[in-house]
C-alpha cells in the first residue's frame, strides 16, 4: 500500500504539482496508524494480562533470625556537667618569716614525699634557737638548785614550783625553734604533681604566703551540680557514667564519693563528687559529662538491624504463624546504642524478624536461622 502511495504521488508531482502530493501523503500518513493500533489489539487479544502483583515463585524461603518483641525495663539518666579536679590537692604555705633563698621545683614537675621544694633564710631560726638553748640551761640550773633547797627545806614549795614552770618554759622555746628551724625547709607531703608556682627567690615570707600548689598523682574525681529535684536518686558508692572529650570520647565508669549535704541558696543544686578509677591520663579542669541513672520504665526496644527504611517510612517485618513475613510500619522513639524504642505498630509477644536478610520481601516465607 505504501509503495503504490509512492508511485501515485511520483505521478501527481509531474501532473498536478506539490499541492497534490501534500494531501496524499496525509491519507497515507493516516491509513498507516491505523494499520499500527489494529496489530497491537491482535496481540492483545492473544493474552490477557491481570492486574497486581508477579507472582512469587512457589516454595521459596528466606533464612533470617527472629526474635519476639518484650517490654524492656530502660533507665532514665540525667546527663550534667563535670570538671575533672584532683581527688587530694594543697596549697603548701610558709609557717614562719623568712627570705625565701630558693625554689627548687617548677610547675608540672613530679615530686616524691620528703622531696625539697622551697629553701627559707633560717639564720634568723638559728638565732632563736641558741637563745632559747641559752635560756633552757639557765632555767634548768636553777631549777635543780630549787629542788636542792626544797629538800633542805631552805626553800618554800611556792619558789620550788616557780622555778619549776620556768624550767618547763624554757624547754618547750627550745622545741619550738628547733621545729621552726625545720620548717625553713619545705618539702612535700606526698607522692604528686606541682601544678601551680606562687614563690620566687628573694620573696619575702611570712605565716600563711602560699608558695605551691601540690596535686596528689593518679587519684582524681568530677565535680558536678546535680539539681535539688534529682538528689534523691544519687546515694554513696552508685555507679555513674562518665565521658571525657580529651580521652577520644571513651566511657568511664565513676562512683559517688561525695554528696555535699547543703544546697547552694540561689540555684537550689547540690555539689556532688564522683570517684574516677586510676590509671587515667587525667588531668586538672578537664571538661567532663556525667550520666546519672534516675530509675526508668518499660519499653518496647528492638534491634537496629531490625529496622527498614524506605523513604521516610519506617517498618518492621512481622512474621505470622504461617512463617511469612509482613512489613509494616513503626513509629520510633529514643535509640539506645543498638537498640531502638517501638512506640506503635509492634506489640509485645509479636515475632519479627532481627536481622533483615537482603533478598527479604513483604510476603515472602521465612525459615529460622539458626
Amino acid at each position: 500500500m505504501l509503495q503504490w502511495d509512492v508511485f501515485e504521488a511520483r505521478a501527481l508531482l509531474r501532473r498536478e504539482g506539490f499541492q497534490k502530493l501534500e494531501s496524499i501523503m496525509r491519507r497515507a500518513f493516516v491509513r498507516s496508524l491505523w494499520v499500527v493500533a489494529a496489530l497491537i489489539m491482535l496481540g492483545a487479544c492473544g493474552q490477557k494480562i491481570e492486574p497486581g502483583t508477579t507472582p512469587q515463585s512457589e516454595g521459596a524461603k528466606v533464612k533470617a533470625a527472629l526474635a519476639t518483641a518484650q517490654i524492656t525495663q530502660q533507665p532514665f539518666y540525667y546527663e550534667a556537667v563535670g570538671t575533672v579536679t584532683a581527688r587530694t590537692a594543697s596549697t603548701i604555705s610558709s609557717k614562719l618569716m623568712g627570705l625565701v633563698r630558693a625554689v627548687h621545683v617548677q610547675e608540672g614537675d613530679v615530686i616524691k614525699k620528703g622531696d625539697l621544694l622551697v629553701t627559707i633564710d633560717s639564720r634568723q631560726v638559728s638565732a632563736q634557737l641558741e637563745s632559747a638553748q641559752a635560756n633552757a640551761e639557765a632555767a634548768a640550773k636553777e631549777f635543780r638548785r630549787y629542788q636542792q633547797l626544797l629538800l633542805e627545806q631552805s626553800a618554800s614549795q611556792q619558789e620550788f614550783d616557780r622555778a619549776q614552770a620556768r624550767h618547763r618554759e624554757a624547754q618547750a622555746a627550745v622545741a619550738a625553734a628547733r621545729v621552726s628551724q625545720k620548717d625553713a625547709k619545705v618539702r612535700a607531703p606526698y607522692d604528686g604533681r606541682v601544678v601551680a608556682k606562687m614563690v620566687n627567690p628573694g620573696d619575702l615570707a611570712s605565716p600563711g604566703t602560699p608558695f605551691l600548689t601540690v596535686e596528689q598523682e593518679g587519684l582524681f574525681c568530677t565535680d558536678l551540680v546535680l539539681p535539688e529535684r534529682h538528689i534523691q536518686a544519687v546515694k554513696l558508692g552508685m555507679e555513674v557514667k562518665v565521658v571525657v572529650p580529651a580521652l577520644d570520647r571513651r566511657e568511664i565508669t565513676g562512683e559517688v564519693g561525695r554528696i555535699v549535704p547543703t544546697a547552694d541558696a540561689r540555684s537550689r543544686s547540690f555539689q556532688v563528687k564522683v570517684s574516677m578509677p586510676s590509671g587515667l591520663d587525667l588531668k586538672s579542669g578537664m571538661f567532663a559529662r556525667v550520666a546519672i541513672p534516675l530509675g526508668g520504665s518499660g519499653m518496647l526496644l528492638i534491634p537496629q538491624t531490625a529496622i527498614e527504611e524506605q523513604g521516610q517510612l519506617t517498618g518492621v517485618y512481622i512474621v505470622d504463624d504461617d512463617q511469612v513475613a509482613r512489613l509494616r510500619l513503626v513509629r520510633t522513639g529514643k535509640s539506645f546504642e543498638a537498640q531502638v524504642e517501638i512506640v506503635s505498630g509492634l506489640k509485645p509477644g509479636q515475632r519479627f524478624v532481627s536481622s533483615i536478610p537482603l533478598n527479604l520481601k513483604d510476603g515472602v516465607q521465612v525459615e529460622t536461622a539458626h
